[in-house]
């Protein structure tokens, strides 16, 4: 039943994120009635509906028949599968006083990090709000987690405060080769938004898995880009490819890959240390 509950809340959730990345794009407030966004149509209550109203409607407009984005019901879904791998991730089988704030701040960093996501891909760019948002949360997580291996009742010791310090001392590094290679580059190599979204990765899983999950992140776009790449030029050799080849010096959003680096390194637990030490 929490499993079900979780769900259809990332559901809920997941049509609030779609609002927010459309809305922010476009520089509308998030206040006022959700309308279509061809024609003005005010949506009804059953219009709203996360994935039932999309399908039952085919993907179009009521009012105009006006073909509606697939990202709709994608982030809604990803919003609840997400909700549901951090409930299973924080392996919670028994009910204690912690098991709301847990949820509530992992699905609250998640939800940014979907957010960051589909911006990214969408416009290429990677809002200093969100970063904000995901890096802020991020160290409350880490604080939370701390208090609570410590204990409540018995304080704060020099052992788990130097553990909290080196997951800020985390973002701080991970924030500088970023910082470096857009300042060289004059940002043709890479956007000092990843930069920002790799000091709030290193607040959230500490150095080792901060690293890990940058790597990762490089790693994955690195096999995405030139897969991509291979596959065009297979295309383009049967005459079938896209007038725009994407190139080596082509721009890529690269703040999803770290996304995935994170999902990684969360979810998994996979590491660095954990790939090489045994």
């Amino acid at each position: 039943m929490v499993a079900l509950l979780i769900v259809l809340c990332g559901l809920a959730i997941g049509s609030f994120l779609n609002v927010v990345i459309l809305r922010h794009e476009v520089g509308k407030v998030l206040g006022g009635r959700s309308g279509c966004p061809h024609c003005g149509h005010v949506l009804r209550w059953f219009e709203l509906v996360p994935v039932v109203s999309y399908l039952a409607q085919r993907g179009k407009c009521r009012a105009c028949a006006a073909r509606l984005s697939p990202q709709y019901p994608l982030v809604e879904l990803l919003t609840a599968v997400t909700f549901l791998l951090v409930y299973r991730a924080q392996a919670i089988t028994v009910w204690e006083w912690w098991m709301p704030i847990v949820l509530v701040l992992h699905g609250a960093l998640w939800a940014i990090l979907i957010v960051i996501v589909v911006y990214d891909l969408r416009t290429k760019l990677i809002p200093d709000r969100f970063n904000l948002i995901f890096a802020l949360l991020a160290a409350c997580v880490a604080l939370f987690e701390t208090v609570r291996v410590a204990g409540v009742f018995v304080g704060l010791d020099l052992a788990h405060l130097m553990q909290f310090s080196m997951h800020v001392l985390a973002g701080i590094l991970l924030y500088a080769p970023f910082y470096g290679l857009w300042y060289v580059s004059h940002g043709r190599w890479i956007g000092l938004g990843d930069g920002k979204l790799a000091v709030g990765i290193g607040l959230l899983l500490g150095i080792n898995g901060g690293i890990s999950a940058v790597m990762f992140g490089f790693w994955l776009g690195a096999a995405v880009m030139l897969s991509w790449i291979l596959v065009q030029r297979l295309l383009a050799f049967f005459g079938r490819g896209p007038q725009e080849h994407l190139g080596l010096r082509s721009a890529i959003p690269f703040g999803p890959f770290l996304v995935l680096g994170v999902a990684v390194v969360y979810f998994t637990d996979i590491t660095f240390l954990s790939l090489f030490w045994y």
